[in-house]
């Protein structure tokens, strides 16, 4: 039977059993808030072979509900070891990730390069800027207008180490202007008119630039690798394929090769950072935060000392076959709902308030927009405020 409690401000309540709180957690659809739903993760544990311990796998995927938050929060911890000291928005990268990849490289490289200007006298010299950066795309609210554009965290510095300004009209809008049309796209500049002087010129892409001056702005950026990308919005790139054949030539056979060019699916990433942006390499960073925080994720704590030390004491063993239907699918999930609520229980270890956070965000995005049970949950106030823990029940 339940266990009946005196709760804060005098009020009476039952404490659930562990299985009435995993019937709980699936008839909510809540699930996802305790263990990884993937199906190849759920059958699958991490085994130390010196001691028997095992630990529960994780898919790792950002548009995963369990995963994507976690990794949003190392990610930004890693970014503020980093400490950027600019924050960069360029505004119509392109429609496909794709082309906003390519902008944004041509743009990082003009502006590290900087240039000497044409002839003796260098006209259009432009200082160089060796600035370090990670950068993340997202869709503009107005996506058919304005496609994709980049949130990016700067550093930089001078020699003496003091915070250096990029100046925004005389380096970044050019700049960037050039990388999103480039010289075989000029003719895709509209000509735009002056609303106060009336004069004609050529289309621009826009941004801003400013100094970072807490971490909200890092959390601002970080939030949007969680997003997920349709395969339409990849793009396509094209690649070289040599292809070899047989043919008759003066009644022998001939090898003939020859090359082609083909169409292949874009895997250009959202989340993309120079080699020193971080002062050390993502592992050995991954490694010091896991140190130095007891509530971190166990199992990426022993994965990340495990590749630090180039030896590995765990190894990956299945616990159940393949789910080839609902039901075996639910059963797993079952358990492994059951497994993290006895964890916790015994350990008394709780999620946090950013975890529900997150948690909510991550779901409102993967929530169908049909569904009219929850956006009416939504407009009601009631979307994922039911499920933030109240004062009491943090300080409990």
């Amino acid at each position: 039977m339940a266990k009946v409690v005196a709760v804060a401000l005098g009020r009476f309540g039952e404490v659930p059993t562990i299985e009435r709180r995993v019937d709980m957690h699936l008839e909510d659809g809540t699930s996802s808030l305790k263990v990884c739903p993937n199906a190849w993760a759920l059958r699958r544990r991490l085994e130390n072979t010196r001691t028997g311990e095992r630990k529960r796998f994780r898919c790792d995927r950002w548009t995963c509900e369990f995963c994507g938050p976690r990794k949003q929060i190392t990610w930004q911890r890693l970014i503020e070891q980093a400490n950027p000291t600019h924050h960069l928005v360029l505004t119509k990268a392109g429609q496909t990730v794709e082309q906003a990849a390519r902008a944004l490289t041509t743009f990082m490289q003009a502006l590290r390069r900087g240039s000497r200007g044409r002839g003796r006298s260098h006209v259009g010299a432009r200082q160089a800027y060796p600035v370090e950066y990670i950068a993340v795309l997202e869709d503009h609210t107005d996506f058919e207008e304005n496609g994709l554009h980049w949130h990016c965290l700067l550093i930089s510095r001078d020699e003496d180490g003091e915070i250096q300004d990029i100046p925004y009209e005389e380096v970044i809008r050019p700049l960037w202007t050039s990388a999103v049309f480039g010289k075989d796209r000029q003719h895709l500049r509209k000509t735009m008119v002056d609303k106060k002087t009336g004069e004609e010129y050529k289309e621009q892409r826009l941004g801003w630039i400013k100094r970072v001056k807490d971490v909200k702005q890092i959390t601002y950026l970080v939030k949007y690798v969680t997003k997920g990308v349709t395969r339409e919005r990849r793009g396509k790139k094209l690649v070289a394929r040599t292809v070899t054949g047989l043919r008759v030539v003066d009644g022998k056979l001939v090898e003939d090769t020859q090359e082609i060019m083909e169409e292949r699916e874009s895997f250009a990433r959202r989340l993309r950072y120079s080699r020193h942006f971080f002062p050390a390499t993502t592992r050995e960073l991954r490694r010091r935060l896991f140190a130095e925080s007891s509530e971190e994720d166990e199992q990426q704590q022993e994965e990340t000392d495990e590749q630090a030390e180039g030896v590995s004491e765990w190894r990956v063993i299945e616990i159940a076959p393949a789910a080839k239907s609902v039901k075996a699918y639910a059963l797993l999930l079952k358990e492994a709902l059951r497994e993290e609520i006895s964890e916790g229980v015994a350990t008394g270890k709780r999620l946090s308030h950013q975890i529900f956070v997150l948690w909510s965000m991550q779901r409102d995005r993967n929530t169908p927009a049909d569904n009219e049970e929850w956006e009416d949950m939504r407009r009601k106030g009631k979307g994922w405020r039911i499920f933030r823990p109240t004062p009491q029940a943090r300080s409990a």
